[in-house]
């Protein structure tokens, strides 16, 4: 979801666009929301300047993500205590990450934040990566009401998750059917 604020701003794209659209991403980007690590991480090995920020601390950077590749996450982007022993686990400066952030204002010259002390910073950027909450879209589940004997909400239908959520929500519609 693209809350109000970034809605129609210049560079402004969510996650989902950002992915299917790699090439229109500029070098400077900032994606809201610490659930993006791995475009971050992505982005900053192709040479961009990127920094991730979000309401929460490092507890929630890449929260959802299966336990090994969240060590991976953990591993480039914090100083949490974990064996880094080749040069592809190293701690890295970029993508940088900025916790406990609220965005006060965007405008075409950067995102304007201030963290939990107060202290405010604008952020430059080229584009802005909304990477927060989603909501489910049942857009397609409706289009095919009564064009089809049968039709099932599964996945981000029916409830916002992950693949691994949908993929077995989906086993189990399969089942019954």
């Amino acid at each position: 979801m693209v809350p109000e604020i970034a809605r129609g701003k210049p560079g402004v794209m969510d996650h989902i666009e950002a992915v299917k659209n790699w090439r229109a991403i500029g070098q400077k980007v900032v994606i809201w929301g610490l659930v993006a690590a791995e475009l971050a991480i992505s982005l900053a090995e192709e040479g961009k300047d990127v920094v991730m920020i979000g309401r929460g601390g490092e507890d929630t950077l890449a929260r959802d993500y299966p336990m090994g590749r969240r060590f991976y996450v953990l591993r480039k982007l914090t100083d949490v205590n974990l064996p880094r022993e080749t040069p592809e686990s190293k701690r890295v400066s970029n993508p940088e990450v900025l916790y406990y952030i609220d965005v006060q204002e965007i405008t075409a010259g950067g995102i304007k934040t201030v963290n939990n002390d107060g202290r405010e910073r604008v952020l430059p950027y080229d584009t802005l990566i909304i990477s927060r909450e989603r909501e489910p879209n049942d857009t397609l589940f409706n289009e095919l009401q009564g064009k089809a004997p049968e039709v099932y909400k599964i996945g981000d239908c029916s409830e916002v998750g992950d693949i691994k959520t949908a993929i077995f929500g989906a086993n189990e519609v399969a089942r019954k059917i």
